[in-house]
């Protein structure tokens, strides 16, 4: 079995799609933060959470993990996407925040800055708007804030903490990209 979770409107072909919301592209109505999952142990080949953990509140990302850990088949994997807030503090204190940069990407994913910019002199990173939301969400429903913030430290700790193994980072402009595995013992 392979489980998106936290899906919202952003169904994945070929996962079991969960969401705190009664959407059409959920297959699973369950809320994160109630324990146990209501899935067996070691029964998960794939999970899958993008924009998601930084919804639920700080103090429950610890059972979070574990229930992860727990629904994980041996040797299975996790994916984490989450806003890197560690990079969010570092673009601030070297004043990487522009107008110039787009809040949306351009044609091909590129979020470059004006190299021209008088501001910035082409060096930002991000966007003023697109850095905001990284702490507080999109606030476009009830379900749309960031309740938890990550950085690699943080988030490399929790998975630690909850058993998983061969974690790998990749390296991007605003997010953390993770994954981890179930060790096979």
């Amino acid at each position: 079995m392979k489980f998106n979770l936290g899906c919202g409107p952003k169904k994945k072909k070929g996962f079991i799609n969960v969401d705190v919301r009664p959407l059409p592209e959920v297959d699973f109505i369950w809320n994160l933060t109630e324990f146990p999952w209501p899935w067996e142990d070691n029964s998960i080949e794939v999970i899958v959470s993008e924009e998601t953990l930084e919804h639920l509140p700080w103090r429950k990302q610890d059972q979070i993990f574990l229930e992860i850990y727990r629904v994980l088949e041996p040797g299975g994997t996790v994916f984490i996407q989450v806003p890197d807030i560690g990079l969010m503090c570092v673009y601030s204190t070297n004043r990487l925040i522009c107008d110039c940069v787009p809040l949306h990407p351009k044609e091909g994913g590129d979020f470059s800055p004006n190299p021209e910019c008088e501001k910035c002199g082409g060096r930002a990173k991000i966007n003023p708007e697109r850095w905001f939301l990284a702490f507080v969400g999109a606030q476009k429903h009830a379900f749309d804030t960031h309740l938890s913030i990550f950085t690699r430290e943080i988030m490399e700790k929790k998975l630690k903490k909850a058993g998983l193994t061969g974690i790998v980072f990749e390296n991007t402009l605003y997010k953390i990209k993770v994954t981890a595995r179930k060790p096979t013992k």
